[in-house]
């Protein structure tokens, strides 16, 4: 068996040679990587990062092949936040459905519950800022109850610290649980900043692309790349497992206020190994 390990994006679903492999949740995932946790600190933390927190899930337009509508979707975290008066949604960056073909976004709270469906153009309108691993949004009105979360600077963070990060539930299959990580290296000076975690494996599964990156209950970033291990057996074979180490990129503000996204369409997305989403 030859193993050997890369770097790809979190919820990556792609098929190489005839195999479709995805990071869809196998087996269970420890919820303390970093080492015990008071339950009464989980809690407090778990309830503030809910409140802060919100799902979100593009569609494209469906195709018909034969007599199955195939829709194909690509789902993330975000954070409210706000700076200097005005609320954003603090995201991803490699959703996989361009605007030519998004039929419609529905942003979920942290429980799972519907609060906004949006069409194609009224959701990439909403884009005020892009770089390397974030993507920030204008909360759109229909977001009252979710809290605003405070910002943090990632710059400062002592090595071996532990961060907090939002991912999917996949026991309730709804709604986001918390996992703990560690801070392995800080690099500021990347463009864009970067943070590189360690977890336990399958800590960062499919689906966690955008979700907070917690310090000292304030957001410092968003979870955007895992580092899968290969494994290939005879026949040609082979099998990506997760590992725990993670790549945040760090919250941009305040340099992101005042900037426009550019293209937001990802043509490359397929080719370059961005998320391709799931078939439902």
């Amino acid at each position: 068996m030859m193993k050997k390990v890369l770097i790809i994006l979190v919820g990556l679903v792609f098929a190489v040679g005839g195999f479709a492999w995805s990071f869809l949740g196998v087996g269970e995932r420890q919820a303390d990587a970093a080492g015990n946790v008071a339950a009464t600190e989980i809690a407090a933390t778990e309830a503030q990062i809910l409140a802060s927190t919100v799902q979100i899930e593009l569609f494209d337009n469906g195709r018909v092949e034969g007599d199955i509508r195939q829709i194909r979707t690509s789902r993330g975290f975000g954070t409210v936040v706000q700076f200097e008066g005005q609320r954003f949604i603090l995201t991803h960056n490699h959703w996989s459905i361009s605007a030519a073909e998004l039929n419609r976004a529905e942003i979920r709270n942290g429980a799972g519950q519907t609060l906004l469906v949006l069409d194609g153009p009224a959701f990439y309108s909403l884009a005020r800022y892009l770089d390397g691993g974030t993507l920030l949004l204008a909360a759109p009105a229909g977001l009252a109850g979710v809290n605003a979360a405070e910002l943090g600077d990632a710059s400062t963070l002592p090595i071996s610290s532990t961060v907090w990060l939002a991912t999917y539930d996949i026991e309730r299959g709804q709604g986001i649980q918390i996992e703990t990580a560690w801070v392995r290296e800080v690099d500021g000076a990347a463009v864009p900043g970067r943070l590189m975690l360690e977890g336990q494996e399958m800590a960062v599964i499919s689906g966690d692309s955008g979700g907070g990156v917690w310090a000292n209950s304030k957001l410092i970033g968003n979870l955007w790349t895992i580092q899968v291990a290969e494994q290939t057996w005879g026949l040609g074979i082979s099998l990506n497992r997760p590992t725990g180490s993670i790549v945040a990129g760090m919250q941009p503000l305040p340099g992101a206020v005042g900037l426009t996204a550019v293209d937001l369409m990802f043509d490359s997305a397929g080719d370059g190994g961005f998320e391709r989403g799931m078939v439902e």
